[in-house]
């Protein structure tokens, strides 16, 4: 968000007029910083397939006629945000 952001937001939510200077004069002195988001490289991990493959085959294995499996991804957050 930025100082923009900031106004618009004191204006709805307590109904006080101020500037963008007041504003980033306000978060000056209150020694609040903007600071871009770095980006970092994804770390695989070997090792976790091996914990999710041995399960599954046992599983897969004991499997009734009438049993079914189903593969679902609920969340997939991003590994680095994206401003906008």
């Amino acid at each position: 968000m930025d100082s923009k952001g900031v106004v618009a937001w004191i204006q709805t939510e307590f109904n006080i007029n101020s500037t963008v200077s007041g504003i980033n004069a306000l978060l000056d002195r209150l020694g609040l910083v903007s600071q871009k988001p770095v980006l970092t490289p994804c770390q695989a991990n070997v090792e976790q397939p091996e914990q999710f493959v041995a399960p599954y085959k046992e599983l897969k294995e004991n499997l009734t006629p009438e049993d079914q499996i189903y593969f679902m991804d609920g969340v997939h957050p991003p590994h680095n945000t994206i401003v906008s």
